[in-house]
């Protein structure tokens, strides 16, 4: 019986539509959540990747961690795995990204500034 893998990615400040972009061009599929409480919650978008466990595009999704990375200084991305450890990912390679990503139950997406400023 196959399982599935579901990763969870809140896009914070002006990180949603060049992230979504990425995974678009890649062909990775996403859906929105929509969260709905009574109580205080950080502000951001949130999507999720989900997919059997054996189709789940780790490398292509590394891939785009590192890229969207590196192609400003604003940027972070932050994994949090199984039992809450948590890594930030600025500075590491494809393989080290995609190592962690099978584990990750959420990925956190930041860019402090807005796609017109340097």
């Amino acid at each position: 019986m196959s399982q599935y893998s579901s990763l969870r990615i809140t896009l914070f400040k002006h990180s949603e539509c060049s992230f979504l972009e990425m995974l678009d061009a890649e062909g990775i599929e996403h859906n929105g959540l929509g969260l709905y409480t009574n109580n205080p919650q950080a502000s951001g978008f949130v999507e999720t990747i989900t997919a059997l466990s054996e189709a789940m595009s780790w490398n292509a999704i590394a891939k785009i961690v590192v890229a969207w990375l590196d192609a400003r200084k604003s940027r972070e991305v932050i994994i949090t795995i199984e039992g809450n450890t948590v890594f930030h990912t600025k500075g590491y390679s494809i393989e080290e990204v995609q190592k962690v990503l099978p584990k990750a139950i959420n990925m956190a997406v930041i860019d402090t500034k807005p796609e017109n400023e340097t």
